[in-house]
């Protein structure tokens, strides 16, 4: 079900999800905050296989982040989870699992490599490396890179003529 979703972003699966609204903060490289049961993104945690990835300074995390290509299963705990996981879990808690991590009896050696292009300059790359040996090993390495150059033409009118001019200055990369 998340691979047929259209988008690459964790935030481009949880923007359909019941009582979770992501505030965007701008296109592809800008802020993209969550909140559950109209709480605060502060007041929302964040678990990654385990891992809290709210800031201990803000109680932030960026959603736009994470990739659907690392992400395997979504579980979204909406309501006081405060007694559990601390302050920050007030609204909820939205934990994410990536792939192969609950497989520890099997082998494995996988590499994904994925590109693409789109409006506007953008390109995407996007490589994963998995090495897995039963209980003793699991490594899982990853690593996107997606840039644009968002140029086009549009007509900008100046109070008394339209002129022709190109988007500048809006190019973006994210790692």
């Amino acid at each position: 079900l998340l691979k047929s979703i259209n988008g690459n972003q964790l935030s481009d699966v949880l923007k359909i999800a019941d009582g979770v609204y992501v505030k965007d903060y701008g296109f592809n490289s800008g802020l993209k905050t969550l909140s559950v049961n109209s709480t605060q993104s502060e007041q929302t945690l964040l678990i990654y296989n385990g891992m809290r990835l709210n800031s201990r300074q803000n109680s932030y995390f960026d959603s736009g982040l994470l990739r659907l290509d690392d992400v395997s299963n979504i579980t979204i705990s909406s309501g006081g989870s405060s007694a559990l996981y601390g302050s920050d879990a007030i609204g909820g808690v939205i934990n994410i699992f990536s792939e192969g991590i609950n497989n520890p009896d099997k082998k494995t050696l996988s590499l994904d490599l994925k590109a693409g292009t789109g409006s506007f300059g953008m390109k995407n790359v996007y490589g994963k490396l998995i090495i897995r040996k039963a209980d003793e090993l699991f490594l899982s390495v990853s690593y996107a890179h997606e840039s644009g150059s968002n140029k086009y033409l549009y007509h900008y009118f100046d109070g008394l003529s339209i002129k022709e001019k190109e988007r500048e200055n809006s190019d973006y990369k994210n790692h």
